[in-house]
């Protein structure tokens, strides 16, 4: 008898929802307040300048990657204690174990390729969108093709020839392309970004907003990358020798930083 009851009690309760769900579904809609639709960071200003900040938090520690978002710009510029504190993760690499499959390696490639597809997403919505002020537009653009750049510029220092995702290309919708065909393509891209970056930022960071990447920024990473196409292009180095200069006596005549 308790076995018959508890049947009739289920299919009354299966009833009791088909019945809910055939008649009306709306019981079934909930308003999301932390998934919002791709174009909304390009409604307002406001919206956009939060918006880039998806891009900036690659260079955040987290849970899973650790400090890798900005560890390997510094691993690469030199480690200060690998000639004396060779013993951790460190160890393979001055033995010259690593490969590009070594975790260390492999997750700085997945994590500077996660903050480049934002980045194209990012510039790709920017540009289309019409309600974002001009002046605006045009830092958030400069600060997009820093964290662009300063990405890039670890990829190519640490495995060479990579492939160059463009606006608007992810590893999703581009997952194919070839590597640059050579190091004039990839430093003349890198430059670019840095470029108009330059031209397009003010000294000063954006609303006063400190960690925000500025004209120094910029400058600084295209006086670098200058050398890079110098030592990689050997063909043309003086010429980009004396632009690397350029670009840091601007930086130093700036008068906005000091030892």
């Amino acid at each position: 008898m308790k076995k018959i009851a508890k049947t009739v009690y289920i299919l009354a309760g299966v009833l009791l929802l088909l019945g809910m769900n055939s008649c009306n579904d709306d019981y079934l809609k909930v308003d999301h307040y932390s998934i919002l639709a791709a174009d909304q960071m390009f409604k307002s200003d406001e919206d956009a300048k939060a918006g880039l900040v998806g891009c900036y938090t690659m260079m955040l520690p987290t849970d899973i990657d650790g400090d890798w978002g900005i560890k390997p710009n510094l691993f690469i510029g030199g480690h200060p204690t690998m000639d004396t504190q060779a013993t951790g993760w460190d160890k393979d690499w001055n033995t010259q174990n690593w490969t590009p499959g070594s975790p260390e390696l492999l997750g700085g490639w997945k994590q500077a390729y996660t903050a480049i597809s934002r980045c194209n997403d990012f510039l790709a919505g920017l540009d289309k969108s019409e309600k974002i002020t001009a002046g605006v537009k045009k830092s958030l653009d400069g600060q997009a093709r820093s964290i662009r750049a300063f990405y890039y510029m670890w990829l190519a220092k640490a495995f060479g020839r990579v492939p160059m995702l463009a606006t608007g290309e992810t590893y999703i919708n581009t997952p194919d392309k070839a590597r640059a065909k050579d190091f004039t393509e990839m430093w003349d891209f890198i430059i670019a970004d840095l470029k108009t970056a330059a031209d397009e930022l003010e000294w000063d960071p954006m609303t006063g907003q400190y960690g925000r990447c500025t004209k120094g920024f910029a400058l600084s990473y295209l006086g670098e990358a200058y050398m890079w196409k110098a030592y990689r292009v050997p063909e043309v180095a003086k010429a980009n020798y004396t632009l690397a200069a350029a670009a840091f006596k601007q930086v130093i005549v700036s008068g906005k930083y000091e030892l």
